[in-house]
């Protein structure tokens, strides 16, 4: 639809007259909360972790004040509990998805800026070739999926020294395992708790052999009868 000049000059001023009726105070405090407002659109940007406080807990539903025009809500089955000590002030990592929807309101969520952040910490424990611990959760294809903070793979290869045939036994167990690949883009983590069960038999090796020299007695376990010559 096309406004027409006289159409506009009419919104010019009738937005001057309403701004003539306020006091000195009231225009400056108007003048102070739109250059607010206009600086948090150019703060804010969609697709990165703010931090916001909790100001309202209602019908399953926590309200955000992130500083912005407008408040975000967040369903509490993203908080830890499911909200269960959610508290209002309370101080709170929020994932910012729109800056705002087509209401105008402020996208944002809980679970995303954790899963960031978990993401974040097994990247620092890839790149320092630390150990984490997970718990087996479900059998996958090809091998097992385990809980790190983040559903991650492990596969059938790299659970132990020698092929396990019944790998619905491990379901439930905790192992102390090493990272050894991620892709962020795919949201893939694989594991390996072969590679420090090797080490531990290298250790084991090793230590065995400086303590033996020509002479000395050790025990030894049978692993296999072939033939000789």
């Amino acid at each position: 639809m096309k406004i027409s000049k006289e159409l506009l000059e009419q919104m010019e001023n009738d937005d001057k007259a309403e701004m003539e009726e306020l006091t000195p105070n009231q225009i400056a405090a108007y003048e102070e909360m739109e250059n607010y407002f206009n600086d948090s659109l150019g703060r804010f940007k969609a697709s990165q972790i703010i931090m916001g406080k909790v100001i309202a807990i209602s019908n399953g539903l926590a309200t955000i004040d992130v500083g912005f025009k407008s408040e975000g809500l967040v369903s509490l089955s993203e908080f830890p509990e499911n909200g269960k000590n959610l508290q209002v002030e309370d101080e709170v990592e929020v994932y910012l998805e729109k800056v705002e929807d087509n209401h105008g309101n402020v996208i944002l969520s809980k679970e995303k800026a954790n899963k960031i952040k978990i993401w974040d910490d097994l990247v620092k424990t890839y790149e320092a070739d630390e150990i984490i611990q997970g718990v087996v959760i479900a059998k996958a294809k090809g091998g097992l999926t385990v809980e790190i903070g983040l559903k991650a793979f492990l596969p059938g290869s790299q659970i132990d020294l020698r092929p396990i045939r019944n790998l619905e036994k491990l379901l439930g167990e905790k192992f102390d395992m090493k990272i050894i690949k991620m892709n962020k883009k795919r949201g893939n983590i694989v594991l390996s708790r072969r590679i420090l069960l090797e080490e531990q038999r290298k250790q084991l090796r090793e230590g065995t052999l400086e303590k033996m020299s020509e002479g000395t007695l050790i025990e030894g376990i049978v692993k296999n009868i072939t033939e000789y010559g």
